[in-house]
């Protein structure tokens, strides 16, 4: 058979969409069990070779600079799931792929150093949880098949950290010990030892920059968590497991959230139904975003971040973007363009909103937080609930502005157990309606 959706050999009105997850994930499992089990040759090559076409339609349609749209939750079932495919038809043949030496493979590999935020904690846009990072040891196998040091260390630094609890119960609802595959424990017990004498190295970079992808992350000084930090990814909302959260920014300080996303509560029918949208936690209007008119951005390819331009230097990194066209025509939006700045003198994250409206309405600004809430004028202190670690606080313009916090109690499992009971929404609404507006405002240690 040829018409499986994720084999990417035929499109169909219900699977035109860009190959995900699916297709690595089941290819490797099937690659294995094919070069296991399939006792006639000719029906073992046919089927290797039909793997690797499917496989390279997966390649051929990443993103050019080897971002991984699904983000780091999905990590592990796909660039990963890949690299297990094309390492085992190289183990097949002897080594005579070269296909290792690849440097599109690295790079989708070193997607996971930068959208590390801190200990275990990466950034989690669209289908994901904060605490979702990849398997220790696959990374450091990875790393060392591609010849990347880097990754090697930083797999071998996750295989010997100790698992934060809870995280044996699969974050998207499965209540199961989770135990790995057997081609991923074996290729484990065989060179457990090899990894014990590997302690490896954590690995924070300065700042990152996918030009395709749209995504930034940048932090006061590389190999340190101190201090604040953001990252953006400023794309569409038709990415795969995507939500309706082009431009939303996340900000963490010393190694603790201050604005977040949220993530996905647990995976259920009316997860991947047309009612998808309705979900609280995939809205924009639950992310760091603009809701404008009462109008929040809608989901699909054409509703995306325009016009991004990126810099960075030792002062200072900053993200600007349009996101108009995230927003349906019924917002009436003609221009919103959104700038984040990381001032790394200063130690603090500046936000600005430049926005041109075809009338004037309400607008509000959703802003995200684990943290306690306790306003004053001009600015709010957010404190963590373990009342450990330093405030943060935001600082607004009150005559543009006027706060309004809402504590959202989490009933599902996989968002207790990364943020706690509750989190906060802070809506900075406008004290009028607007037609445009130049607002400006700032997190930084209180």
């Amino acid at each position: 058979r040829d018409d499986f959706w994720w084999m990417g050999f035929q499109k169909s009105k219900a699977h035109d969409a860009r190959l995900n997850n699916w297709t690595p994930w089941i290819n490797s499992n099937l690659m294995v069990a094919n070069l296991l089990l399939e006792q006639d040759p000719e029906l073992r090559i046919f089927e290797t070779t039909r793997i690797l076409r499917s496989l390279d339609l997966y390649l051929n349609q990443y993103w050019p600079d080897a971002g991984e749209e699904e983000g780091p939750g999905y990590f592990s079932a796909s660039p990963m799931c890949y690299f297990e495919a094309v390492n085992m038809i190289d183990g097949a043949t002897g080594h005579a792929t070269n296909i290792l030496f690849t440097p599109f493979i690295d790079q989708m590999g070193r997607y996971i150093l930068n959208a590390h935020i801190c200990e275990n904690n990466y950034i989690d846009y669209g289908d994901a949880h904060v605490h979702a990072g990849p398997d220790g040891d696959l990374l450091w196998r990875y790393g060392r098949a591609v010849h990347d040091k880097q990754l090697a260390d930083f797999g071998a630094y996750l295989a010997h950290r100790p698992k934060p609890e809870g995280t044996s119960r699969n974050p998207y609802g499965q209540r199961f010990i989770s135990l790995p595959s057997m081609s991923r424990a074996l290729p484990l017990l065989l060179e457990a030892k090899e990894l014990r004498a590997d302690k490896g190295a954590d690995v924070l970079f300065r700042d990152s920059y996918y030009p395709d992808l749209g995504l930034v992350t940048a932090r006061i000084k590389s190999n340190s968590a101190e201090g604040m930090y953001f990252a953006v990814l400023a794309c569409n909302n038709g990415r795969s497991h995507s939500h309706n959260d082009t431009g939303s920014y996340i900000i963490y300080q010393d190694c603790e959230p201050v604005a977040i996303d949220v993530g996905v509560e647990a995976y259920t029918a009316k997860t991947f139904s047309p009612q998808r949208y309705t979900i609280w936690t995939m809205q924009s209007a639950y992310h760091n975003l603009p809701t404008i008119g009462g109008v929040m951005q809608h989901n699909g390819v054409q509703y995306r971040a325009t016009d991004r331009k990126y810099s960075s230097n030792d002062d200072r990194a900053t993200y600007s973007f349009n996101i108009a066209q995230a927003y349906p025509k019924e917002a009436g939006v003609t221009s919103w363009v959104r700038t984040v700045t990381l001032d790394r003198k200063l130690n603090k994250v500046v936000v600005e909103e430049v926005f041109e409206l075809e009338k004037e309405v309400p607008v509000t600004l959703s802003v995200i937080t684990p943290r306690q809430v306790t306003p004053a004028s001009g600015a709010l202190t957010l404190t963590l609930a373990s009342a450990q670690g330093k405030a943060a606080q935001l600082k607004y313009d009150a005559a543009a502005l006027s706060p309004k916090v809402e504590t959202i109690q989490l009933a599902d499992a996989g968002l207790r157990m990364s943020w706690g009971p509750r989190i906060y929404r802070i809506l900075l609404n406008s004290t009028q309606p607007v037609s445009s507006g130049k607002w400006s405002y700032e997190f930084a240690p209180a």
